[in-house]
């Protein structure tokens, strides 16, 4: 679990925004999208506000799966705002946070850019477009969906059908046996995969991350659902990453690049 969290960490802090100049109407659909007059609520704003430094704290106290999952959305979403709004050192800062994140599995609590970055938003989400959080927020969950889709993408075929099984009520043993894997393996790939499609469908399902089989199946209905969707939800995701990327000339991820590692 920790593991694949820092790999996804890592993964994402190291990814290089594709060099896509912004022609006039993208530059047209950006002013207008940054200079939107509409602003938050206060309720919205509160709540945000609370989220964001009540994560962090918990983020300092342990590496939580879903705490790590939050910020990693966030950084995300600060990362598209940096490149719409020109500000390559907000871009750069997030990029470094993301880093801290992936670091702290191993006991390395320090999140100096991270923190810095949470006392920033809190003092700018006030004066920011509503329009524009928004459009980051959406941008950021449909490239973390398939951030995690691409993860499931490589691995080895047999692991979605051996979870399925295993879902199901088959023994580990007799699973493992069948593929041809030791059950460590097999096991240790099964939990991999559970983490990707909880993140997938992180709003949807209100339980913790399974961390054993046991778990798992007391939600095998939501998982097999999740299993059974996974190209309906990669094309969703794919095409709101689309729409960004044609309305303001920049996306967070390369289509192409994870359409090459599906095919």
């Amino acid at each position: 679990m920790n593991r694949t969290q820092r790999r996804l960490a890592e993964r994402q802090a190291k990814h290089k925004t594709p060099v896509r100049h912004a022609r006039a109407p993208h530059a047209q659909n950006r002013l207008l999208l940054l200079k939107n007059p509409q602003r938050l609520s206060d309720e919205t704003l509160l709540d945000c506000r609370l989220k964001l430094h009540e994560h962090l704290y918990f983020l300092k106290q342990r590496h939580d799966a879903y705490d790590v999952h939050y910020f990693l959305h966030f950084l995300m979403a600060v990362r598209i705002m940096g490149i719409l709004q020109e500000h390559p050192q907000l871009v750069q800062t997030a990029s470094d946070a993301m880093q801290e994140i992936g670091n702290s599995e191993s006991g390395e609590r320090r999140f100096t850019k991270l923190t810095a970055l949470v006392g920033l938003f809190d003092d700018e989400i006030g004066h920011t477009s509503a329009t524009l959080l928004v459009e980051c927020n959406n941008h950021a969950a449909a490239c973390g969906q398939l951030t995690h889709i691409s993860a499931i993408i490589g691995q080895a075929d047999h692991v979605p059908d051996a979870l399925r099984r295993l879902l199901s009520g088959d023994t580990l043993k007799a699973v493992a046996q069948d593929s041809g894997q030791s059950q460590s393996s097999l096991k240790a790939a099964c939990i991999d995969l559970l983490f990707h499609l909880h993140a997938i469908s992180w709003g949807s399902l209100n339980h913790p991350i399974p961390q054993t089989l046991t778990e798992a199946r007391r939600h095998k209905g939501a998982y097999q659902t999740v299993l059974d969707r996974i190209k309906e939800t990669a094309s969703d995701a794919a095409g709101r990453v689309a729409r960004f990327a044609d309305l303001f000339g920049c996306a967070l991820i390369d289509l192409e690049s994870i359409a090459r590692k599906a095919a």
